[in-house]
């Protein structure tokens, strides 16, 4: 392969979508992240529920969590934090699987995630294939 053709193969290799189904619910304090979430998403295949803050996604989750396969939350909200909810999700369901989205993210905050569950985490801003990527390593 010359340079070019395997910097090509790389370059489709990272935008290759991961197809997948089932309902993912998206919690995100910021609107235009909810519309990038739901809109990649719905492209792998996935229904989305989303929720502007944790505790319209709390609620959604508590009334739903049995057609709920995975959670892709934000990690830095105003009130309640990615983790926060996690904690109370887990209560909720101990199973859950999620997924958190961040900036910034350090290594004891990493750390602590991985701790409460979290199975991937996701940096912003993402592609669709990092998304469907880290979606179907969240499902497992």
């Amino acid at each position: 392969l010359t340079d070019q053709a395997s910097a090509g193969s790389l370059q489709e290799g990272r935008n290759r979508i991961v197809p997948g189904t089932g309902t993912i619910l998206v919690i995100d304090d910021e609107r235009s992240m909810l519309l990038i979430a739901r809109g990649m998403l719905e492209q792998c295949g996935y229904r989305v529920l989303s929720a502007a803050g944790g505790e319209e996604g709390l609620n959604l989750y508590s009334r739903g969590h049995e057609s709920i396969e995975g959670v892709l939350l934000d990690l830095s909200m105003p009130v309640m934090s990615g983790l926060e909810i996690l904690k109370k999700m887990k209560e909720i369901n101990p199973g859950v699987k999620a997924l958190i989205a961040s900036g910034l993210i350090d290594d004891q905050t990493s750390m602590k995630a991985q701790t409460l569950g979290v199975r991937a985490i996701l940096q912003k801003p993402y592609t669709i294939a990092e998304l469907s990527a880290k979606i179907r390593e969240t499902l497992g």
